[in-house]
């Protein structure tokens, strides 16, 4: 057995973590910009014209809570709120798929917000995050059988404390994927959390950030995911990008899966899909290649549409594509 709890379908899920508006934004006329290798360059007073595709729910927590709910998995989430119109958008998008809320209201205070510039297949995401006090204060008479605790905005330390404190006084097993303002300011109880996760998930910047490498891609990934499990998480999984993705799982075996990559249209979200794929095939108490399978399916599928959750996959969707693609797995590295 994969998870030390009970896996069955309404095992209950509490997913910690942000939630924001996503306003995608695409340039109707490329002549308007430059590209410099992995830079964009634009001209100081210039007026651009831009197209605006969609406005959608996003966050990281809300992605993932969204896609489990969708693959039949039994999700609170617990979030952070405002109180303006974008606020009350967010908290009925997310009631309307089937995800229980657990919202901290801050009622003076504004929506987080991110717009996201569309160019060709790649994206830049100019982000808001709505400052605030984040806490966490469970208040329900039933316990969680999992915790995924991902990305909260600044003051995001006494949250992530009681998490912590939370799933060890209840033996609650924690997964983890920590978010931007995490990274740029790592602490001890980041650091404890990750020792104490069962399954953490990141990229590939994302893991050589924590372990301090200065070079990205210079190490082999096998070295990358053993250098990271030495912080104590029992599974960690790397994404990386058109690469594919690895695992090192409990017993330490490698694995790795390219990506099951159709025409991409747009990338915010794919990484939480992998996620909440990848994790609720955990939960089914499927192997590490099912999981990996699962996770890159769904990540495919959400870049094929714009926005982070209009792709996310059903429970009947990802496996009648599995049965589809029996040749398509993880294979051991």
């Amino acid at each position: 057995m994969l998870l030390n709890t009970k896996i069955e379908r309404n095992m209950k899920i509490l997913v910690v973590g942000s939630s924001v508006i996503d306003l995608f934004i695409e340039i109707e006329d490329k002549n308007h910009i430059e590209f410099i290798k992995n830079k964009i360059q634009l001209t100081s007073g210039d007026k651009i014209p831009i197209d605006i595709k969609t406005l959608t729910i996003g966050g990281d927590g809300a992605n993932v809570s969204v896609g489990l709910s969708l693959l039949e998995r039994q999700t609170t989430f617990y979030t952070y709120f405002g109180n303006d119109i974008f606020s009350k958008e967010i908290e009925e998008a997310i009631n309307k798929k089937g995800v229980k809320l657990m919202a901290q209201k801050n009622e003076e205070g504004k929506s987080s917000l991110s717009l996201v510039f569309n160019i060709g297949n790649d994206r830049i995401i100019f982000s808001h995050h709505e400052k605030r006090n984040h806490i966490f204060n469970y208040q329900e008479n039933s316990l969680p059988d999992f915790i995924y605790l991902t990305s909260v905005g600044d003051y995001w330390q006494e949250a992530y404390k009681s998490v912590l404190e939370f799933a060890k006084k209840n033996g609650i097993p924690l997964g983890l994927t920590p978010g931007t303002h995490q990274f740029e300011a790592p602490t001890d109880i980041l650091l404890e959390i990750i020792k104490t996760s069962k399954i953490v998930l990141v990229n590939r910047e994302e893991a050589a950030k924590i372990l301090s490498w200065k070079n990205v891609f210079e190490p082999d990934i096998k070295d990358l995911m053993s250098e990271f499990k030495k912080l104590g998480p029992q599974i960690i999984s790397v994404t990386d990008g058109a690469q594919g993705a690895s695992c090192l799982d409990e017993t330490n075996n490698y694995y790795y899966i390219k990506p099951f990559q159709e025409k991409i249209l747009e990338k915010t979200g794919a990484g939480d899909a992998y996620t909440s794929g990848f994790l609720s095939a955990y939960f089914n108490n499927l192997s590490i290649n099912e999981c990996m399978k699962w996770g890159s399916l769904n990540s495919n599928s959400v870049m094929q549409k714009v926005g982070a959750q209009e792709g996310l996959l059903t429970k009947d969707e990802i496996e009648k594509i599995v049965r589809e693609n029996p040749d398509y797995k993880a294979e051991k590295i």
